[in-house]
């Protein structure tokens, strides 16, 4: 079986399949913050630059979402449209990764650890 050209059905391919899934929910959030409010992604990943330019210390995805929504970003219809947002940035280095995480502190992430970002 295949989706996207990639075949399930090979063995030792579960990290290029966790990858593949993860880029395809990042993208459906995204497209589903798009449809709902228009350019919502765009705007949000030119916050994501204006943030990593200001900030004085490394900050995660938390952080970023926190300041953009009271800066008046409306919230995207499902936060995980962030994980993308964030992902475009730091493939184009407009953020970069610590190789630290701290633990999240929305409950809805059930405590997972999450990646600590740094402007370039």
């Amino acid at each position: 079986m295949t989706q996207d050209g990639f075949d399930f059905t090979k063995k030792g391919r579960t990290r290029e399949l966790a990858e593949l899934l993860r880029d395809l929910g990042m993208d459906r959030a995204a497209e589903h913050a798009d449809a709902e409010l228009p350019k919502w992604s765009e705007i949000a990943y030119a916050y994501v630059g204006k943030h990593a330019e200001r900030a004085s210390a490394p900050f995660t995805g938390e952080d970023v979402r926190e300041a953009a929504e009271n800066a008046g970003l409306p919230p995207p219809p499902d936060k995980r449209a962030w994980g993308g947002v964030m992902m475009r940035a730091s493939r184009n280095k407009v953020i970069v990764a610590t190789g630290e995480f701290r633990q999240a502190r929305d409950p809805k992430v059930h405590c997972n650890n999450i990646r600590v970002w740094r402007a370039p």
